[in-house]
Protein backbone atom coordinates (compact mmCIF):
# COMPACT_ATOMS: atom_id res chain seq x y z
CA UNK A 1 0.00 0.00 0.00
CA UNK A 2 2.71 2.49 0.92
CA UNK A 3 4.70 1.58 -2.20
CA UNK A 4 1.67 2.33 -4.41
CA UNK A 5 1.22 5.70 -2.73
CA UNK A 6 4.91 6.40 -3.13
CA UNK A 7 4.72 5.62 -6.84
CA UNK A 8 1.77 7.99 -7.29
CA UNK A 9 3.61 10.77 -5.51
CA UNK A 10 6.72 10.14 -7.59
CA UNK A 11 4.64 10.16 -10.79
CA UNK A 12 3.00 13.47 -9.82
CA UNK A 13 6.43 14.96 -9.11
CA UNK A 14 7.67 14.12 -12.60
CA UNK A 15 8.65 17.24 -14.51
CA UNK A 16 6.01 17.63 -17.20
CA UNK A 17 5.69 21.38 -17.75
CA UNK A 18 7.66 24.53 -18.24
CA UNK A 19 6.40 27.68 -16.52
CA UNK A 20 7.21 31.04 -18.10
CA UNK A 21 7.14 33.98 -15.70
CA UNK A 22 7.20 36.44 -18.61
CA UNK A 23 4.09 34.89 -20.19
CA UNK A 24 2.62 33.69 -16.88
CA UNK A 25 1.82 30.44 -18.66
CA UNK A 26 2.53 26.72 -18.57
CA UNK A 27 3.87 24.77 -21.53
CA UNK A 28 3.73 20.95 -21.76
CA UNK A 29 7.26 19.62 -22.27
CA UNK A 30 5.96 17.07 -24.75
CA UNK A 31 4.98 19.96 -27.05
CA UNK A 32 8.40 21.65 -26.94
CA UNK A 33 9.32 20.63 -30.53
CA UNK A 34 6.11 22.18 -31.85
CA UNK A 35 6.64 25.45 -29.95
CA UNK A 36 10.28 25.57 -31.06
CA UNK A 37 9.32 24.97 -34.69
CA UNK A 38 7.28 28.18 -34.66
CA UNK A 39 9.69 30.09 -32.43
CA UNK A 40 7.43 30.43 -29.39
CA UNK A 41 9.17 28.27 -26.78
CA UNK A 42 9.82 30.63 -23.84
CA UNK A 43 13.43 31.40 -22.97
CA UNK A 44 12.70 32.16 -19.31
CA UNK A 45 11.02 28.85 -18.47
CA UNK A 46 11.36 26.93 -15.23
CA UNK A 47 10.60 23.20 -15.05
CA UNK A 48 7.60 22.36 -12.86
CA UNK A 49 5.92 19.12 -11.90
CA UNK A 50 2.33 18.03 -12.40
CA UNK A 51 1.32 18.98 -8.84
CA UNK A 52 2.59 22.53 -9.31
CA UNK A 53 0.81 22.77 -12.66
CA UNK A 54 -2.46 21.55 -11.12
CA UNK A 55 -2.13 23.87 -8.13
CA UNK A 56 -1.72 26.93 -10.34
CA UNK A 57 -3.87 26.14 -13.36
CA UNK A 58 -7.15 25.24 -11.69
CA UNK A 59 -9.42 27.28 -9.48
CA UNK A 60 -8.00 30.64 -8.51
CA UNK A 61 -8.32 31.49 -4.81
CA UNK A 62 -10.67 34.39 -4.11
CA UNK A 63 -8.89 37.72 -4.26
CA UNK A 64 -5.76 36.25 -5.82
CA UNK A 65 -4.08 36.21 -9.21
CA UNK A 66 -1.26 34.03 -10.51
CA UNK A 67 2.13 35.73 -10.74
CA UNK A 68 5.73 34.60 -10.39
CA UNK A 69 8.19 34.81 -7.53
CA UNK A 70 11.86 35.81 -7.61
CA UNK A 71 12.76 32.29 -8.78
CA UNK A 72 10.38 32.41 -11.75
CA UNK A 73 7.92 29.98 -10.16
CA UNK A 74 4.16 30.50 -10.01
CA UNK A 75 2.65 31.95 -6.83
CA UNK A 76 -0.72 33.38 -5.81
CA UNK A 77 -0.64 37.09 -5.00
CA UNK A 78 -3.33 39.56 -3.99
CA UNK A 79 -5.17 41.15 -6.90
CA UNK A 80 -3.74 44.64 -7.18
CA UNK A 81 -6.15 47.55 -6.84
CA UNK A 82 -7.25 49.03 -10.17
CA UNK A 83 -5.09 51.81 -11.56
CA UNK A 84 -6.42 55.33 -11.99
CA UNK A 85 -6.70 54.70 -15.74
CA UNK A 86 -8.69 51.50 -15.13
CA UNK A 87 -11.05 53.31 -12.75
CA UNK A 88 -11.61 56.08 -15.29
CA UNK A 89 -12.17 53.55 -18.06
CA UNK A 90 -14.70 51.65 -15.92
CA UNK A 91 -16.52 54.90 -15.12
CA UNK A 92 -16.52 55.88 -18.80
CA UNK A 93 -18.00 52.47 -19.71
CA UNK A 94 -20.62 52.73 -16.97
CA UNK A 95 -21.62 56.21 -18.12
CA UNK A 96 -21.87 55.08 -21.76
CA UNK A 97 -23.97 52.06 -20.79
CA UNK A 98 -26.32 54.18 -18.66
CA UNK A 99 -26.70 56.79 -21.42
CA UNK A 100 -27.57 54.02 -23.89
CA UNK A 101 -30.19 52.73 -21.47
CA UNK A 102 -31.59 56.25 -21.10
CA UNK A 103 -31.70 56.84 -24.85
CA UNK A 104 -33.51 53.55 -25.44
CA UNK A 105 -36.07 54.37 -22.77
CA UNK A 106 -36.53 57.94 -23.98
CA UNK A 107 -37.00 57.00 -27.64
CA UNK A 108 -40.19 55.12 -26.90
CA UNK A 109 -41.51 57.76 -24.53
CA UNK A 110 -40.57 60.56 -26.94
CA UNK A 111 -42.74 59.07 -29.67
CA UNK A 112 -45.71 58.90 -27.33
CA UNK A 113 -45.18 62.50 -26.14
CA UNK A 114 -44.59 63.98 -29.60
CA UNK A 115 -47.62 62.21 -31.06
CA UNK A 116 -49.82 63.37 -28.16
CA UNK A 117 -50.40 59.74 -27.27
CA UNK A 118 -48.64 59.78 -23.89
CA UNK A 119 -50.51 59.10 -20.70
CA UNK A 120 -49.85 61.43 -17.77
CA UNK A 121 -47.57 58.77 -16.29
CA UNK A 122 -45.62 58.42 -19.56
CA UNK A 123 -45.22 62.20 -19.84
CA UNK A 124 -43.92 62.32 -16.26
CA UNK A 125 -41.52 59.43 -16.94
CA UNK A 126 -40.29 61.22 -20.07
CA UNK A 127 -39.41 64.33 -18.09
CA UNK A 128 -37.81 62.32 -15.28
CA UNK A 129 -35.64 60.31 -17.68
CA UNK A 130 -34.58 63.48 -19.54
CA UNK A 131 -33.47 65.06 -16.25
CA UNK A 132 -31.58 61.88 -15.43
CA UNK A 133 -29.84 62.03 -18.82
CA UNK A 134 -28.72 65.62 -18.17
CA UNK A 135 -27.32 64.62 -14.77
CA UNK A 136 -25.49 61.67 -16.33
CA UNK A 137 -24.04 63.82 -19.09
CA UNK A 138 -22.50 66.08 -16.43
CA UNK A 139 -20.59 63.24 -14.77
CA UNK A 140 -16.83 63.83 -14.89
CA UNK A 141 -15.38 60.33 -15.24
CA UNK A 142 -11.88 61.59 -14.39
CA UNK A 143 -13.04 61.84 -10.77
CA UNK A 144 -13.38 58.05 -10.53
CA UNK A 145 -13.80 56.34 -8.16
CA UNK A 146 -15.24 59.33 -6.28
CA UNK A 147 -18.27 59.80 -8.50
CA UNK A 148 -21.74 60.44 -7.16
CA UNK A 149 -23.93 58.77 -9.74
CA UNK A 150 -27.48 60.09 -9.98
CA UNK A 151 -30.24 57.69 -8.98
CA UNK A 152 -31.81 55.92 -11.92
CA UNK A 153 -35.53 56.69 -12.26
CA UNK A 154 -37.78 54.05 -10.75
CA UNK A 155 -40.01 52.33 -13.26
Amino acid sequence: MYIGLHLVIKEDREIMFLYSAINNAFYPLEMKPLYESVGTWPVDGVDVDKLTFEAFSGNVPVGKVRASNEYGLPVWVDIPPPSREELISAARNEKAWLLTLVDTTLNTLKDAVELDMATDKEAERYTTWRKYRVLLSRIDVTKAPDIEWPDKPIE
